[in-house]
This record gives C-alpha cells, structure tokens and sequence, in this order.
C-alpha cells in the first residue's frame, strides 16, 4: 500500500463477530498514513464513488476488495 498512487479505504465493520478494541477505520487509516500520507478514508460506497470519480482517467484500473457491497463499485462505473 506504500507505493499505491491513490489508496481509498472504505471503513471497516465487524459483521457478526465482536469489535476488535484499537481496530477501526481510524486506527487502520492512520497507520497507512505512516507509509502512504495521500491515502483517503471514505464513509460509504457514494464517498468512495465520488472519490474515485476524481481520479478516473482514460485507461484506469481499480482495484476494488473488501467484504459487504464494495462490488457496488464497480457496478456504478460500468454504468
């Protein structure tokens, strides 16, 4: 993740499990900073959607992964 040009981090949620103490989207975001400063964290597949509108040029790739709806993503670019 230290070399990647443009990171966005959706938040992180537990799914049935717990919260695990000092481990959210805050605490993660913060360490990729340490190594990528330009990563962005985003609330919700619309922010990332925007954000990633911002950046989309001819010939992109994104890289989408992730449990949930990140799918979504790539669902709304296609259209």
């Amino acid at each position: 993740m230290s070399s990647c040009e443009n990171l966005i981090l959706l938040e992180i949620y537990p799914a049935s499990e717990k919260p695990i103490p000092n481990y959210e989207s805050d605490d993660l975001i913060r360490e990729i900073h340490k190594l990528n400063p330009s990563a962005k964290l985003v609330r919700g597949i619309e922010e990332a959607y925007d954000a990633m509108k911002e950046i989309a040029e001819d010939n992109f790739i994104f890289l989408t992964q992730g449990a949930g709806n990140t799918s979504l993503l790539a669902k709304k670019f296609k259209n």
